[in-house]
């Protein structure tokens, strides 16, 4: 029996491309014929469900996101089997296209290969979050072998610490922005409050640094500028909030050590290539820690067995200081 983030995926895989617009209604499809069933919270909206599910399926390494003028193209990955950081037996997951015929090859060529296949369903995380995968084995060759046994590549260099590393740094993304003392748009405006992490109408006072997003009249798109004194700058909006964020002295990641968990503020979503450095590090879908009551206020989301080094890294690029939980 598959859970609503198999199916999602299975459609996708056999799309391997996809527009928003198609992603928008297989989702609402399967949300619709599971009403009820989804544990969202109350101020969750629809269109924030399917950012949420796309947002997932990226940070586990399943899809890839194109951001087109007045459109988002869905890429799902090539099927790939990704070395896990760890100590002891070497450890993969499984990522990117699958189909029902292909996870039953996979339990068969894991099994007489004599790799042990781990198969979780992660409905109860979040609920179109696809069946977690792991392959364990005494010899990292028995994965390749069973990798290239059905058609699926083997990243053994552990893409966590390999992302983490290779993502450019927020310095750098500064560094290719353009300015411009073009005059402020006249579409309707909001500005980023870094205390609460979300967007807002302007204060009277608005700060000579801040992250602003604009509504076009037209398309209803929002472009989000970055404003130091009179100039600004087009951003990308993750990237724009980290930017915001390391201006003001704003320290919003968090990080136990006891056990190894990275808490993400979800008014602040990771970068994508960061973000999936923290859900490569065990390969499942982030979960919501309802606990976290420091400020900011707001909710988290906790990737699991994220290693000290990939987490310093992640919060050096964006230059967060960390913050250890209690």
């Amino acid at each position: 029996m598959y859970d609503n983030g198999d199916i999602l995926l299975f459609a996708l895989s056999a799309w391997r491309q996809t527009s928003w617009r198609q992603f928008k209604q297989c989702f609402d499809e399967l949300e619709r014929k599971s009403a009820g069933t989804a544990d969202y919270a109350p101020t969750e909206t629809a269109t924030s469900h399917r950012w949420r599910a796309l947002h997932e399926l990226s940070a586990m390494g399943h899809i890839d996101l194109e951001f087109e003028p007045g459109n988002i193209q869905v890429h799902i990955a090539p099927p790939v089997l990704a070395a896990l950081p760890g100590l002891g037996s070497p450890k993969a997951v499984l990522c990117g296209a699958r189909s029902p015929n292909f996870m039953e090859e996979l339990r068969a060529e894991s099994q007489s290969a004599g790799v042990e296949a781990l198969v979780e369903s992660q409905s109860a995380a979040s609920p179109y979050a696809p069946t977690r995968v792991e392959l364990r084995a005494g010899d990292a060759a028995w994965i390749k072998s069973v990798a290239d046994n059905v058609g699926a590549g083997y990243v053994e260099t552990t893409p966590a610490r390999l992302l983490a590393q290779v993502s450019i740094s927020l310095p750098e993304y500064r560094q290719k922005l353009s300015w411009s003392s073009d005059r402020e748009l006249n579409w309707h405006c909001e500005d980023f409050d870094t205390e609460r992490l979300q967007f807002s109408a302007p204060s009277e006072t608005r700060p000579d640094q801040r992250l602003s997003r604009y509504r076009n009249p037209r398309t209803t798109v929002w472009h989000y500028r970055l404003w130091q004194s009179n100039q600004s700058a087009e951003v990308d909006l993750d990237w724009g909030r980290y930017a915001i964020l390391a201006a003001t002295g704003q320290r919003v990641l968090q990080y136990a050590p006891e056990n190894r968990d990275a808490l993400v503020p979800l008014g602040a979503p990771l970068p994508t290539l960061l973000a999936r450095a923290f859900g490569l590090c065990r390969g499942c879908c982030p979960t919501i820690a309802e606990e976290v009551q420091s400020n900011p206020r707001g909710r988290y989301l906790r990737f699991n067995s994220v290693p000290p080094s990939v987490f310093n890294n992640v919060a050096a690029k964006l230059d967060q200081a960390i913050r250890h939980t209690k």
